[in-house]
């Protein structure tokens, strides 16, 4: 049975209108679903083109990965939450959301394949600079506040 689906464009405007329907709602829930569908159709984008990146571009599309998230996470935690731990969660779940890339591989490196060798790798350095990157924002966001 052959079921249509419908395009990636409709799935994303109907994932922004969600957000902003949270975020009209109560701030911290647009917040929460801004996150989940950035991390989840992005990490989703770059698992299904990670066969086609070189290694050396891999480590270059997840730092930018992980450094475009981290400071949409840390603007969005700090315009959606008033208190330190909510801004801490939004940022855990945004961490999570970079994470998500490598969901799946196999954690035994010897078997690897050409695909998840590069998935891993958009992960980690994806990791690294959204740590580095919400750091760095967080101190900015705080100093200036």
């Amino acid at each position: 049975m052959n079921v249509r689906r419908p395009p990636p464009v409709f799935k994303f405007i109907v994932a922004v209108l969600c957000a902003g329907a949270g975020w009209w709602l109560w701030k911290p829930l647009g917040a929460y679903l801004a996150i989940t569908s950035a991390g989840g159709y992005g990490s989703r984008f770059l698992k299904n083109s990670c066969l086609f990146l070189r290694p050396s571009t891999a480590v270059v599309v997840g730092t930018l990965w992980g450094t475009l998230m981290g400071v949409f996470t840390s603007l969005l935690a700090f315009a959606a939450a008033s208190v330190w731990w909510a801004r801490c969660l939004l940022g855990i779940w945004g961490l999570c959301g970079v994470g998500y890339v490598g969901f799946g591989v196999r954690q035994i490196p010897i078997t690897l394949t050409n695909w998840e060798e590069k998935a891993v790798v958009v992960q980690g350095t994806g990791i690294i600079a959204y740590v580095l990157a919400s750091v760095l924002a967080w101190l900015v966001l705080w100093f200036r506040h």
